[in-house]
């Protein structure tokens, strides 16, 4: 019991250390005095622009454990409650939360002199705000009619071996760190509830020397939880735990191999996310392809939508590691409005018809299921009424030349173009009756890969011209990695150099939209 409490003043004041450079300026201004806070007592008061601090002297007993609360009971500024021990060291700081409610529960006192103070942060409102503040040594807040406190925290047992201080996280951080000598160790700890659902990791960029491993230790010392190559790949992770009970729980990330050093990242997350990947603004009608670059990860795209508006929303597979990826649309309130796994034919996810209710800025989330996968997926969302921004036409050009051995239809030539780059996606919109040629030049034996990615219905068919006009391939529902699919996938080695004439036009000449898709490899 003796080095249980030993270690929670370390541990209170390893973290107290982390704030020291902004908790100073409070400490040493100017406070009302109160003179002494006896223990199991009610104080009141009230923090105003003139009196924006007060302190009262706590003196304890060897060996007492009590919680601390202040409770707002007028007015809107926060209230900051902070703790110094005799040598001026900061033991506790704590800000009011939305109720006006702070507390610390069984914070173990080694003895003598305490300095309590509070403060108000008057910058978002001048008006004065009312308290109430007890030290109570019953493990309970004795606040009349106040919320009741937390359950007792219970800290985990130390080893006798000397530790360095361990860092602080909270649920939905993380921490990027670089990791200098081979059998290093970082200890992290985190405030965790009774029958709460967290994810959890370590993992390192390709080029580090570090082999990650986790471990999780309860509030009472024990190993409930660890990792190591999660399903064979290098990173450690342990998705969806549910912690026994309240208290301060540790974790231990280390170099497995213990043979290199470099950058390392742990993350905690709530329930199924270890960490959420701002992405930014996702443009409307636009197709984007990104990368879930770890296990765990969670993207989050930003779209504005108009009360009223319908959007439909397809996140595709894309890439050469398979991904199964899943989509959800969430409001500006934060309510989940759509939600879906394999809606788009195959492992593909797709939302469509939800209406907006109200206008403003609304979130996609993209992760892979079960989190148990990353790699590259591609992005489409539009609004079903809204005008797509028109893709440029060139004037009408001559059909490319036909052989004699195939006989094709004839249709007008409104959108005719070169491809520049080895590896692309473009968006386009074809009437009725009308085609896109794509023109691209390849050297012998170079492979290129097409994809068309029809939307709402469109059926593509593609044809593929040599450079002398000849026919040589036309694709139509093909399928793909064995199941039903109405989009045409080409792969064509070239036999020549020249310029080769990609057209895409629709089933019975029907007009729509789709995504053009290529890679051109050695």
């Amino acid at each position: 019991m003796r080095l249980k409490r030993i270690f929670l003043i370390v541990l209170l004041l390893g973290v107290g250390g982390v704030f020291w450079g902004t908790w100073w300026v409070f400490s040493t201004a100017q406070a009302q005095d109160n003179g002494v806070l006896n223990f199991n007592q009610v104080a009141t008061g009230t923090l105003d622009a003139d009196i924006p601090r007060q302190e009262w002297t706590i003196n304890a007993p060897p060996a007492t454990s009590v919680t601390l609360t202040v409770a707002r009971t007028a007015g809107k500024a926060p209230i900051t409650m902070q703790l110094f021990n005799n040598l001026g060291n900061i033991l506790v700081n704590i800000t009011t939360d939305n109720t006006g409610l702070a507390t610390i529960p069984q914070l173990y006192l080694e003895g003598g002199s305490y300095r309590l103070l509070l403060l108000a942060n008057f910058e978002a409102s001048q008006e004065a705000v009312s308290f109430n503040l007890s030290v109570a040594t019953t493990g309970e807040s004795i606040l009349p009619n106040g919320p009741t406190a937390l359950p007792n925290i219970v800290f985990p047992t130390p080893t006798p071996e000397p530790q360095s201080p361990a860092l602080e996280l909270v649920v939905g951080q993380s921490y990027d760190g670089i990791m200098t000598q081979p059998n290093e160790e970082v200890r992290f700890i985190f405030l965790g509830y009774a029958d709460e659902h967290i994810t959890f990791g370590m993992n390192a960029p390709e080029d580090s020397g570090v082999d990650p491993a986790i471990e999780l230790r309860a509030p009472d010392g024990s190993v409930i939880a660890q990792s190591d190559d999660y399903y064979g790949t290098r990173q450690a992770l342990v998705i969806y735990f549910q912690l026994p009970s309240t208290g301060i729980y540790e974790l231990i990330a280390r170099n497995e191999s213990a043979t290199g050093t470099g950058e390392y990242q742990v993350a905690i997350g709530a329930d199924f996310v270890l960490r959420d990947v701002d992405r930014g603004f996702a443009l409307h009608n636009r197709p984007i392809i990104a990368t879930l670059e770890t296990l765990g990860v969670r993207d989050v795209w930003l779209i504005e939508l108009e009360a009223g508006e319908s959007v439909t929303i397809s996140v595709e597979d894309w890439g050469e590691l398979p991904i199964d990826p899943m989509v959800e649309l969430v409001g500006p309130s934060g309510d989940t409005l759509g939600f879906d796994d394999d809606g788009g034919g195959g492992k593909n996810a797709f939302l469509s018809n939800i209406v907006a209710p109200i206008s403003g800025q609304y979130r996609i989330h993209v992760a892979a299921y079960d989190h148990g996968s990353a790699g590259t997926y591609r992005l489409l969302w539009r609004v079903d009424d809204r005008v797509p921004t028109p893709t440029a036409i060139v004037p009408t050009l001559t059909p490319t030349p036909l052989g004699d051995e195939i006989a094709v239809p004839t249709l007008p030539a409104i959108q005719i173009s070169t491809i520049n780059e080895l590896r692309g996606s473009e968006y386009i919109t074809i009437p009725e009756g009308g085609y896109a040629e794509r023109r691209v030049t390849l050297t012998e034996g170079q492979q290129l890969n097409v994809y068309i990615e029809g939307y709402w219905g469109f059926d593509a068919i593609l044809d593929v011209y040599t450079p002398s006009g000849y026919l040589i391939d036309r694709v139509d529902d093909v399928g793909y990695q064995n199941s039903y699919d109405i989009n045409p996938r080409l792969t064509l080695v070239a036999d020549e150099d020249g310029i080769y004439a990609l057209r895409i036009y629709g089933f019975e000449e029907r007009g729509g939209d789709f995504s053009l898709h290529w890679s051109i490899e050695e």
